[in-house]
C-alpha cells in the first residue's frame, strides 16, 4: 500500500508480474473512480522494485515469484486524517484477497491541519485508527511490516502505524 505505482505496468522488471498473473489485484481507494493505480507518485515503484523486481542485469529482488496486490492509499497532495481510513479500508481489501503480507511505507504523525496531530504520548499502540487497523490485521494472521523513520531523529520518528504491537517496524540509520 501506497501512494502510487507509475510505469510498474510498462517496466521491464515487472514484466513477470503481468505474463505469469502475479498482480492478483489493484485499486485506488484515495480516487476510488480511477481503475489505475499505475500513475502518481513514484514511491509505491521503487518499493516495489526493492521486493518485485526480476531482471538479474539491472535489479532482481527478493520476491520475484511472488502475488502482489496493489493499492494506493496515500494522498501525496494533503495529509489529513482520512489516509488512516483509506489505509484501514485497504488493509481489509487485502484480507478479503487472502493476502499474507500487507506492506506500507507510510506514517503519520502531523498533519496539514494542525489540530489532527499526534502527540508522542499518542504513538502508544493503540490510539491512532491506522495503528488500531494494522493490529487488527496482525491478529488476524497478516504480516504488517510499515517503515519508520520517515521524519528523520527526533520526537516523531515513531509513527503510526509502526507503533502497534504486533507490526514489524523497520527503520534506518
Amino acid at each position: 500500500m501506497d501512494a502510487g505505482f507509475p510505469a510498474v505496468n510498462s517496466q521491464s522488471i515487472f514484466s513477470q508480474l503481468f505474463d505469469n498473473n502475479q498482480l492478483v489485484a489493484t485499486r485506488d481507494f484515495v480516487r476510488p473512480w480511477m481503475a489505475d493505480v499505475f500513475f502518481d507518485n513514484q514511491h509505491g515503484t521503487n518499493v516495489l522494485s526493492l521486493i518485485a523486481s526480476n531482471d538479474p542485469e539491472t535489479l532482481q529482488a527478493g520476491a520475484p515469484d511472488a502475488n502482489y496486490v496493489l493499492i494506493i492509499t496515500e494522498d501525496d497532495d494533503t495529509e489529513y486524517r482520512i489516509e488512516e481510513y483509506t489505509w484501514v479500508r485497504g488493509a481489509e481489501y487485502a484480507d478479503s484477497l487472502g493476502v499474507d503480507i500487507i506492506h506500507s511505507s507510510v506514517g503519520y504523525y502531523d498533519f496539514d491541519d494542525p489540530s489532527m496531530n499526534y502527540s508522542s504520548e499518542d504513538m502508544d499502540g493503540k490510539t491512532a485508527v491506522i495503528t488500531q487497523g494494522a493490529q487488527i490485521a496482525s491478529r488476524k494472521g497478516i504480516l504488517v511490516v510499515n517503515s519508520s523513520g520517515n521524519y528523520g531523529s527526533g520526537e516523531s520518528t515513531l509513527v503510526a502505524p509502526a507503533d502497534a504491537p504486533d507490526v514489524l517496524t523497520i527503520g534506518g540509520t
